[in-house]
C-alpha cells in the first residue's frame, strides 16, 4: 500500500523518490478526471488522457489499469485549496475519490509506493489558457465544443499539477 503525503511533505517525497520512476498527475473533477505523466527521468510532465466519472468501481477500474499500464511509482493527486489556502467543498471530493480508489484495491497490485495530495490552485486557468492558444495558433477557426474544451483542459491542467512537482526536484 503506498504512503499517503500531504503537501507539506514533499521534502519527504524529494529525498527518498529517484526522478526516474514514473510519476501519474491526476486532476479529479466532479465528471471527468484529467490524467497526466512523466517517464524515465524526463522531469517533464505530458498530457496522457482523461476519463468520464461513472461510479466507484468503474472509477477505480479505469485507474489502477492506467497504473499498471505505465507502470506508475508516484501518484500526485490535485488538491484544490480555496484561494485563503483552506480545505473546501472540492477538497473533499478529491479525498472521497482517493479513498473510493483504496477501498477498492487499486493499489495493491501496483508499484506506486508514495501518492501526494498537491496545492493545484489555478491549474484549470492554465490550462485553459494553452488549449485556447494552441487552438488559435493551429488556425482552428471554429470555436470548440464545450466537450472537446473539457477534455483537453482536464488532461493539461493534470500536466500543469504534475509540473509544478516535478519542477521540485533537485
Amino acid at each position: 500500500m503506498p504512503e499517503f503525503l500531504g503537501p507539506s511533505q514533499i521534502k519527504k517525497l524529494l529525498t527518498s523518490t529517484l526522478v526516474s520512476q514514473t510519476f501519474l498527475g491526476v486532476d479529479v473533477g466532479s465528471s471527468c478526471v484529467g490524467l497526466a505523466i512523466a517517464q524515465h527521468g524526463t522531469k517533464m510532465a505530458f498530457p496522457l488522457s482523461w476519463f468520464k466519472r461513472r461510479n466507484p468501481l468503474e472509477d477505480a477500474r479505469v485507474v489502477h489499469d492506467i497504473l499498471i499500464a505505465n507502470g506508475v511509482d508516484v501518484c500526485v493527486f490535485g488538491y484544490p485549496l480555496t484561494l485563503q489556502g483552506g480545505e473546501g467543498e472540492n477538497c473533499r471530493n478529491v479525498a472521497l475519490f482517493v479513498r473510493g480508489l483504496q477501498q477498492q484495491g487499486v493499489f495493491l497490485d501496483t508499484k506506486v509506493h508514495s501518492c501526494l495530495f498537491w496545492d493545484e490552485r489555478f491549474s484549470t486557468q492554465m490550462a485553459k489558457r494553452v488549449v485556447l492558444r494552441t487552438r488559435q495558433n493551429l488556425r482552428d477557426l471554429r470555436d470548440p465544443t464545450k466537450d472537446e474544451m473539457k477534455k483537453e483542459v482536464d488532461k493539461y491542467s493534470a500536466a500543469f499539477l504534475l509540473q509544478t512537482v516535478l519542477d521540485r526536484f533537485p
